[in-house]
């Protein structure tokens, strides 16, 4: 977060991508998530909390109660009784109007709020258009536990297997189940969301499973077990080739034994061909290399834009901190 307050713009937009969401609601996704505490603020960085992992793998409409539990919690006692009387009715202009004609000390502040919370309560499904949903008159007159069980009967059959493309993407033909998800997302990126979910198989996605503990043989297990596809065979080289680059190349903090004014970050690998070759890659110059030692080039790059370009260039790096673990 930026210390004048929001989100850069590349977060917001890496986030939008991510939720599949317009870029304009990331900030009020961020509060929703913030108010059921699936992410919390530390100094100026936001981070995923432990209620978030038992969250992920709830069923959609347990996941749905918690944001509309958490979204109704934080109404005030007067605003969720206005909101209640009028569950019938329009939330539009009429809305924000006949909170002022009640409270004309409120001003702009008070229409302002009414605003927020009934966008986030378009976001959640609690009203469509400017109407109420029937979950959300659920909500608003008898609780939560009501509203899930009004909107259950209207949400797609969860499925858990997924059908596996040449293009290394992941299409699931429904929701998909959460604990097949959580178990697919250790070895795949989300790329789309909806009905029919889209995932991203990548280098260093594969990557990302094996420096976990996984091995080739157990992803490929995994992936087997939940297609609908078999595994295609750009996916199977995919999964001999990561598991053959596995640690060849990591990258860590630059330190002073590296002897390189300006270095930001260090590649290390025992592989000294493959070292003189990054040296020499012209789609890797932005990263200015200079070779500290013979198993050592340093960068003046970042050890994220050096991750992210040695990535791109499917080298499958592993990442260290300064103390070389990873």
């Amino acid at each position: 977060e930026l210390s004048r307050g929001g989100m850069s713009l590349p977060d917001a937009r890496r986030l939008a991508a991510a939720l599949g969401a317009d870029l304009d609601d990331v900030p009020a996704y961020l509060s929703l998530a913030d108010r059921a505490t699936l992410v919390a603020r530390s100094d100026r960085a936001w981070s995923t909390t432990t209620t978030s992992a038992a969250w992920s793998a709830r069923p959609t409409a347990e996941r749905w109660e918690a944001l509309a539990a958490a979204w109704l919690e934080a109404l005030a006692p007067a605003t969720r009784g206005i909101l209640a009387e009028r569950a019938e009715a329009s939330w539009g202009a009429g809305l924000v109007d006949s909170v002022l004609w009640r409270f004309p000390g409120g001003s702009a502040w008070i229409g302002e709020r009414i605003t927020a919370f009934t966008r986030d309560a378009g976001l959640l499904g609690i009203s469509t258009g400017d109407v109420p949903s029937s979950a959300g008159r659920a909500l608003l007159t008898t609780g939560p536990g009501a509203a899930a069980s009004a909107l259950a009967p209207h949400l797609p059959a969860e499925v858990d297997r997924v059908y596996l493309q040449h293009d290394l993407t992941v299409v699931s033909p429904g929701p998909l189940d959460p604990a097949v998800e959580s178990r697919l997302l250790e070895v795949a990126d989300a790329e789309g969301r909806g009905l029919a979910a889209t995932y991203r198989i990548s280098a260093a996605s594969v990557t990302r499973a094996l420096a976990s503990g996984a091995t080739a043989d157990a992803v490929r297990a995994l992936l087997a077990e939940i297609s609908l596809t078999g595994i295609p065979q750009p996916l199977d080289y995919l999964l001999d080739e990561a598991a053959a680059r596995f640690g060849r190349l990591r990258v860590r903090p630059a330190s002073p034994s590296d002897a390189v004014p300006d270095a930001r970050s260090a590649i290390v690998s025992d592989d000294g061909p493959l070292l003189a070759t990054l040296l020499v890659d012209r789609d890797l110059a932005p990263l200015r290399l200079v070779r500290a030692g013979n198993a050592v080039l340093t960068s003046a790059a970042s050890p994220d834009a050096v991750e992210r370009a040695l990535a791109a260039a499917r080298l499958a790096p592993l990442r260290e901190d300064a103390a070389g673990h990873l």
